[in-house]
């Protein structure tokens, strides 16, 4: 399923999460980015891997992803998830470019003229989230959500994309409602067995 929050009518701004023993939020950190990097590749190898079809990347790979985004990654759209000062989940999110690049151009054309209108985006893309699985269930994917979705408002972000969530995962569904996603798309995936 894909889910669309409308940023502009959500009312409830920042839920107070934050008050839950040991729980602390922080942003990701281009300064210490290596670091963070390996938090939320742990984090994905270890919340993802009962999901349909879940693969892990290898370093490498996750890194190659981190860096093709680095130009348009705004920390104050990721957040991870510490208890004890241990990371225990993550979330990310990104303008939605797609309404801007274009197969015509080249990629140093379509980065260019990314970087040029990216102020006049108004949605953005839930790109990942996730907890590792003993934290699964308890409601906290919200205390990520929150703050992302206020600091979208504050910015003048109108909605919030979440794609690919299968539906089976009633926790990821609950989540993306509880933080006022209304269903946008039906995907159907499939698998070809040889």
């Amino acid at each position: 399923f894909s889910f669309e929050t409308d940023l502009t009518s959500v009312k409830k701004i920042l839920k107070n999460d934050s008050a839950k023993p040991f729980m602390t939020l922080r942003k990701f950190s281009k300064l210490f980015c290596k670091r963070d990097f390996n938090w939320m590749n742990e984090i994905i190898n270890k919340s993802f891997v009962h999901h349909f079809d879940f693969e892990a990347l290898n370093h490498q790979e996750n890194w190659d992803i981190l860096k093709g985004s680095w130009l348009f990654l705004a920390p104050q759209y990721f957040r991870f998830l510490l208890y004890k000062n241990q990371p225990i989940g993550f979330c990310f999110a990104l303008k939605d470019y797609n309404f801007i690049f274009s197969h015509k151009n080249s990629d140093l054309k379509n980065i260019f003229y990314a970087l040029l209108k990216s102020r006049s985006l108004k949605r953005t893309r839930l790109i990942h989230i996730g907890l590792i699985p003993e934290f699964q269930g308890q409601g906290l994917a919200s205390m990520l959500r929150w703050p992302i979705m206020n600091q979208m408002q504050k910015k003048g972000i109108e909605s919030l994309e979440s794609s690919y969530i299968d539906e089976g995962n009633q926790n990821s569904i609950g989540n993306v409602q509880s933080t006022e996603g209304k269903k946008l798309h039906e995907f159907f995936l499939y698998k070809i067995s040889q």
